[in-house]
């Protein structure tokens, strides 16, 4: 359950009319009497009942029925048509609406923070049933998906968890590719692509996606633009090159939006260095300036593990809280269902608490 309410389609029930009783009785047969304990025996159509009474009241009568029979069949059928209750629909979603999934700050491998301990895999497969559930299309996972960058064994636990048949898109975070960004190294972005965490036409860690033609996405790696190795460094450039060309090829699509690890920005469009939580100032305008040229107005992010929403100028930072560990006050473990029709957005989070246990 969501802290936003589900909408929910239901078909209406027709009244409930029923047959006249005669109508209904000719079909029936005679009543038995109330000496009997059991129903009449059920005889076929073939097969014809014996005549009860044969005096010549009983003939005269028996044709009048006869003659009336017919259209007494035809009223039953009629009404008999309408007496069935419609069936009740489960929740659907609209033709024109598209639901995805936000699943952020996993860190398998870590055990515990500030003494608390913590179960990523246990808490993911929770996760996993409640957005089955409530017929997301697609999960977006907002990186550091392990907490020792580069780490085969964690990386496995990830992937041991994640047992879902919807599509997932993930990001790359510090804690995935690099702690810090000298550390983004090209041998762990080339570990990440391997495992097959790679999307895109180019099968790299930054790619778009277009999801029936009402949202299309394009994922940053947000460890490139300060890193100290060139290799890595000239990917800063080359992806924010793709996602111009991506967007104007999909300039059709209504909603787009912009994700990665990092947020775009807390307060602000134009606020000063934030450090470690936000993207730095000078790559974030040209990031911005894209965005700007491609009405991109929303942009997805997670890495601060806190709930918070900031909207400056034509663009909204969503910053998704982690499933692991909270930084701050008033954070709860959860995850996030965004509804996307073609003039609207809207985010609900559900908080793991209300999610049916599992075992870990």
């Amino acid at each position: 359950m969501c802290h936003d309410s589900e909408i929910r389609i239901g078909v209406g029930i027709s009244k409930v009319d029923f047959a006249p009783r005669e109508a209904l009785a000719l079909e029936m047969g005679p009543r038995p009497s109330k000496n009997e304990g059991t129903r009449p025996e059920v005889v076929p159509p073939s097969m014809s009942l014996p005549p009860i009474r044969q005096d010549k009241q009983f003939r005269w009568r028996n044709r009048a029925m006869q003659t009336r029979r017919p259209t007494r069949i035809l009223h039953a059928l009629a009404v008999a048509s309408v007496i069935l209750p419609a069936p009740r629909a489960e929740s659907q979603i609209s033709p024109d609406t598209l639901r995805f999934a936000f699943v952020s700050d996993l860190h398998f491998g870590k055990t515990d923070y500030n003494g608390e301990p913590l179960f990523p895999a246990k808490w993911l497969k929770e996760a996993l049933l409640g957005i089955e559930r409530k017929k997301a299309e697609f999960i977006i996972l907002g990186g550091d998906l392990i907490e020792s960058s580069n780490s085969s064994s964690q990386y496995a636990m990830f992937d041991s968890a994640l047992q879902t048949a919807l599509p997932w898109y993930p990001m790359a975070g510090n804690h995935d590719v690099g702690a810090e960004p000298q550390k983004a190294t090209q041998e762990k972005l080339l570990a990440w692509i391997q495992r097959g965490y790679g999307r895109g036409s180019g099968n790299r860690e930054y790619y778009g996606f277009v999801r029936r033609s009402i949202g299309a996405f394009f994922v940053l790696n947000t460890q490139a633009y300060s890193s100290t190795v060139l290799s890595v460094l000239a990917r800063a450039d080359s992806q924010l090159i793709e996602m111009d060309s991506f967007f104007t090829a999909n300039a059709a699509v209504p909603n787009k939006f912009v994700c990665s690890h990092v947020p775009l920005f807390i307060d602000g469009q134009t606020e000063d260095s934030t450090g470690y939580f936000s993207i730095g100032p000078t790559y974030r305008k040209r990031i911005i300036a894209l965005m700007k040229k491609h009405n991109a107005r929303y942009y997805l992010a997670g890495h601060r593990h806190v709930n918070a929403a900031k909207t400056d100028g034509n663009i909204t930072v969503y910053a998704n809280t982690a499933l692991s560990f909270q930084l701050g006050s008033g954070n709860q473990r959860g995850y996030y269902l965004y509804t996307v029709t073609s003039g609207s957005v809207r985010r609900e989070f559900c908080p793991l608490s209300l999610e049916p246990d599992v075992v870990r």
